[in-house]
């Protein structure tokens, strides 16, 4: 049972809790610092998670979260033996938010197709904004 966990988690921890009073489990005093035990387990680990997901860009409110679960639902349903893309869903469901975001989605969104005359294409349009950006820095100052 251990490795079968393991398999998917890095980490195992049980705790157990009675519904029905304490018995031959122990009294309050042992029953009270348990419970305590297992919500400060249950933050830190909360925590930890959140950062980490932060950290990599997968942080999700509930909206976004019924997103993910909707493509990923409809990835499992069409049968596909390709493992299920959460950066590419990762990428439609939020918009990016900060200028080289801006720019990684809208050349992602110019390299498909024919790459040669898609890039041709992007590069004249980046490099036209970047002049224009500068010319209006240049007469504001």
């Amino acid at each position: 049972m251990k490795d079968l966990l393991l398999r998917n988690f890095s980490s195992v921890y049980v705790h157990y809790i009675p519904l029905d009073g304490f018995q031959s489990l122990g009294n309050s005093g042992v029953i009270i610092p348990q419970t305590s035990r297992l919500a400060q387990r249950i933050r830190k680990d909360a925590e930890r998670v959140q950062t980490k997901r932060a950290e990599t860009w997968t942080l999700l409110d509930a909206k976004q979260l019924s997103i993910v679960f909707d493509y990923a639902f409809k990835h499992l349903a069409s049968g596909s033996d390709e493992p299920f893309d959460f950066s590419q869903c990762r990428q439609q469901i939020s918009p990016p938010v900060s200028a080289d975001g801006h720019f990684a989605e809208f050349l992602g969104r110019c390299m498909h197709g024919s790459v040669d005359d898609n890039f041709e294409a992007a590069a004249s349009i980046v490099g036209s904004c970047i002049v224009r950006n500068s010319l209006k820095l240049e007469g504001s100052g």
